[in-house]
């Protein structure tokens, strides 16, 4: 059973939701024990073809949303990230990157909508979008709950109850995680991970590919 480490004070995370944020819109997708080569291979891309970039000069470029960049973290994890990306973010390609292996994956949309997904070795076990926290998904869609309420991202937490016209729930009281969607969704990451991410963790050179055609492909697979 995949370990679960100490959660972290949110806060550490507040710099995703700075205008300056190397993140923006797009997947981070953290691979246990698999090489920047691996990685890459199993997102369907060459390693040989891969491009040594850094994060302005992917950031400069005409096609930065459809580059890929896989970053090796040091230790345990490698971090692949897709600007803009949600490709990766589809059942089969995550599933095909935890094999023998484990993956948790960040992702935000131009909504600023957070999502989750830990897999292990081919099987999702917790999913869920941080806007409906108690709506979970996977082989253990709990596991998790408790870190998930110490971090503040609370696990009863049911949308539904949200009245939009009022901008505010039925019950009088602003949602819980309102505006800090990010940060404890990060924060839950590292739970996962054990690892601190680094607000300069993309900026320097990393092994990246142009996958224009990864949607229709990985749908394919």
């Amino acid at each position: 059973m995949p370990d679960i480490h100490e959660p972290p004070d949110h806060e550490m995370y507040s710099w995703l939701d700075r205008p300056a944020s190397p993140i923006g819109d797009g997947s981070l997708i953290f691979v246990k024990s698999l090489p920047a080569d691996e990685v890459l291979r199993r997102l369907g891309a060459d390693p040989a073809a891969a491009q040594l970039l850094s994060g302005e000069e992917r950031a400069n470029r005409g096609d930065a949303p459809e580059l890929t960049s896989v970053h090796s973290l040091g230790g345990t994890w490698t971090l692949a990230f897709e600007p803009g990306g949600f490709d990766a973010f589809t059942e089969k390609p995550v599933r095909r990157l935890s094999v023998g292996t484990e993956v948790v994956m960040f992702n935000r949309d131009i909504l600023a909508h957070c999502r989750f997904r830990h897999i292990v070795d081919g099987e999702p076990w917790t999913y869920f979008d941080a806007v409906a926290p108690d709506d979970r998904y996977g082989r253990h869609p709990d596991r998790l709950a408790e870190a998930m309420r110490r971090i503040g991202l609370d696990p009863d937490y049911d949308f539904n109850d949200y009245d939009d016209e009022d901008d505010n729930l039925i019950t009088g009281e602003e949602p819980p995680h309102d505006g800090y969607w990010s940060s404890m969704t990060m924060a839950l990451v590292e739970t996962v991970t054990g690892l601190r991410l680094d607000p300069h963790a993309l900026a320097p050179p990393a092994p990246t590919v142009n996958l224009p055609l990864t949607k229709a492909h990985r749908l394919s697979v």
